[in-house]
């Protein structure tokens, strides 16, 4: 059990906050994803309204004014921002445009259009603008790059965030490994990583003399990633043992509150986490994104931590109080003890990721900015 004085002095004891690496996911990137998610949605079903076919000569110049907007939204944006062109690639805007193409290639130039009504050519013009941005810069391969950390270094690679959270590195990763109890917590401990996404957390720990690290997601694309950073850093982590696994929290929180056997299916290549594995220490970094969270990491904790002796280091972005608030009620509820510190990065260090996440949640209505700011670590035994 560590003294609940070194708990509380985790970060209140440095007045700045290590230096992040630029290329860190945050709330920015979050906000970004999931308005381009909803507008490139948008955006293609004002162009699907170009297939109208016998309607007023009205419908079909409104119909064609919205889809050329739409088409040049999508370029402009495409171009200009990684989250569009990602969100262009999960929702198969190439081949859409392809079939916009070939419908538009039937199309005459229509006499009883008015002049203010975009012509077959210029959407055709459009649509070949929007196919060749896709091919541009924004659609290059998933990025791999090393990662300065807690004195060591790990290779990572990371795919698209329309793919899942768990395909970018975010900054609680970072945070995490740069906690002063981080290191002496996992030394020669078998750990366990929740959430692990593209493992930078639980690599650290293997490169800093854990004795076996298992990092765990549920999500197929992400487990794939995982695997392959895994291997790109196993020899640097001898003699520890990577190991990569799949759990879905509510099957093994489900699993604790019952009693009952666990969750036996697997996911291709990858087996599900032993049901009666425990561990020296459980991480996980940012693992909090909605309600149900709040009740399964305690209950994964439970289940799957040492007792006694067994301890769990977390460390999340804030995104809305009641749900910090749930996640520490829970872990008196299934017995037991957890301290928790607040801290913000220093808005005059990190202007930059300051401005961009204070941006973001401009693009909201004030009842859906639910994001509250700053971190939280908390020590878990």
């Amino acid at each position: 059990r560590p003294p609940a004085a070194s708990v509380r002095g985790v970060f209140r004891r440095r007045r700045h906050m290590p230096a992040l690496e630029d290329g860190f996911a945050d709330e920015a990137d979050n906000y970004e994803a999931i308005v381009a998610s909803e507008r490139v949605a948008s955006w293609l079903l004002d162009v699907s309204s170009l297939a109208l076919a016998g309607v007023p000569v009205s419908r079909i110049t409104l119909a064609r004014r919205k889809a050329l907007r739409a088409l040049q939204a999508l370029q402009t944006n495409v171009e200009s921002s990684s989250a569009y062109a990602e969100e262009a690639r999960i929702q198969d805007v190439s081949d859409r445009m392809t079939r916009a193409l070939v419908e538009l290639s039937k199309c005459e130039e229509d006499a009883n259009l008015p002049a203010s009504a975009p012509t077959t050519s210029e959407l055709t013009d459009a649509v070949s603008a929007v196919i060749t941005a896709l091919a541009g810069p924004g659609a290059a391969p998933p990025r791999t790059r090393t990662v300065s950390v807690a004195g060591t270094s790990v290779v990572v690679e990371e795919g698209a965030l329309a793919e899942g959270l768990g395909a970018r590195l975010w900054r609680a990763a970072l945070l995490l490994c740069e906690s002063s109890l981080f290191r002496p917590m996992i030394k020669n401990a078998n750990v366990l990583e929740l959430g692990a996404g593209v493992g930078l957390s639980g690599i650290c720990a293997a490169r800093l003399e854990a004795s076996r690290v298992v990092l765990t997601d549920c999500e197929a694309s992400v487990l794939e990633i995982l695997d392959r950073n895994c291997d790109a850093n196993r020899d640097a982590c001898l003699p520890c043992s990577l190991e990569v696994a799949y759990l879905q929290w509510s099957d093994d929180a489900a699993t604790e509150s019952t009693g009952g056997n666990g969750w036996e299916a697997e996911t291709p290549a990858h087996p599900t986490l032993k049901r009666d594995e425990v561990f020296d220490a459980v991480i996980a970094a940012d693992f909090v994104y909605d309600d149900a969270h709040s009740d399964l990491i305690p209950a994964v904790l439970a289940r799957r931590m040492k007792r006694p002796g067994g301890v769990g280091l977390l460390l999340a972005a804030v995104r809305q109080e009641e749900l910090l608030e749930a996640l520490l009620r829970h872990m008196s509820d299934h017995k037991l003890e957890a301290k928790a510190t607040r801290f913000q990065l220093d808005e005059h260090e990190h202007p930059e990721a300051t401005a961009r996440v204070n941006e973001a949640r401009a693009m909201f209505t004030p009842d859906e900015r639910a994001y509250q700011g700053g971190f939280v670590h908390i020590c878990v035994w």
